[in-house]
């Protein structure tokens, strides 16, 4: 490696420091130098910093700076997913919905594919386990390497036995994800067993008390149903339900509410309510100095009503 990609480097994990210590000015400066320092021979790897960089914009609102950095970010690396979720936040931000929409879209659809390229590739080589394995029946360990380079090693003692014959994992490009299998049929109270070592196990399948029979309500069906059951049924249903047009729209915002912080919540009721429903804005800074003012459609302009 040249001395210009070790120093680019040492420069992305001193602003990836100071990013997660949320002095956002220092990492903006920082990922700027390691742009500097970058060679340009692995197009990737440039791709990823820029990427990085409108991250740290976006948190300091510099939006239309971010959507810049994403989409150069994504004319180096179209499988850039990180990006493509950067560029969709941009562009929301900005009111571009239906152009948000698409980058998330997008975004999701590459990782899906990624991530189902990284289990195939990944599960011949488990015999080796230099990503993540189950070593011994009650213990979990795992060795991976970060985006900085450095290596990093996970070991955990489990409250009880596992199938270790039935251990399987899926790797992408933002987590990795390991399934265990319980070697008896009980209730863990902890995946650590340093976290309660005397808690007994509870066997999943004992007879239910009376007060633990799920509750039923008057029916002229010969058979009882558990409402509630079916009530989270239901949920999971709506959730995982595709939308298309509008409807996914709103149910992007919906999301961005629910997940959201008081401030954004706060941010979107005041500009939601003070425009008619014209303006939704996420950035409270913004909105609480000021009333939010109406805003017609593109070719339309507001006129009062005469009664």
């Amino acid at each position: 490696m040249s001395t210009s990609g070790v120093n680019s480097k040492r420069s992305l994990e001193q602003a990836n420091e100071a990013f997660v210590d949320e002095k956002y000015q220092e990492a903006l400066h920082l990922y700027s130098i390691s742009l500097e320092q970058d060679d340009k021979s692995d197009v990737s790897y440039t791709s990823k910093v820029m990427s990085s960089r409108a991250q740290c914009l976006l948190k300091m609102a510099k939006f239309n700076d971010a959507l810049n950095d994403s989409l150069k970010a994504l004319e180096l690396d179209d499988k850039n997913v990180q990006a493509y979720l950067r560029k969709g936040l941009s562009a929301y931000h900005l009111g571009k919905k239906d152009e948000a929409l698409e980058s998330f879209t997008s975004g999701l659809k590459i990782d899906h594919e990624q991530s189902i390229e990284s289990q195939k590739d990944t599960s011949s080589q488990q015999e080796e386990k230099n990503i993540a394995s189950a070593e011994k029946t009650q213990m979990l360990s795992v060795n991976t390497r970060l985006v900085s380079g450095s290596d990093y090693s996970l070991e955990i003692d489990l409250a009880h036995l596992i199938d270790s014959k039935r251990t399987d994992f899926k790797v992408s490009t933002v987590n990795v994800e390991i399934k265990l299998f319980k070697k008896d049929a009980v209730q863990w109270a902890s995946l650590d067993a340093q976290h309660n070592p005397n808690a007994p196990p509870v066997l999943m399948n004992k007879p239910m008390t009376q007060q633990q029979v799920p509750p039923t309500y008057p029916s002229s069906s010969r058979h009882r149903k558990d409402w509630d059951k079916l009530e989270v049924e239901l949920k999971n249903e709506e959730k995982d339900e595709k939308l298309e047009g509008d409807a996914a729209v709103n149910q992007l915002f919906q999301q961005i509410y629910r997940d959201g912080s008081d401030e954004t919540r706060r941010a979107m009721n005041k500009s939601f309510s003070e425009s008619g429903g014209t303006v939704l804005s996420t950035n409270w800074d913004e909105i609480k100095q000021k009333k939010t003012d109406l805003k017609a459609p593109e070719g339309m302009e507001w006129k009062k009503y005469d009664t």
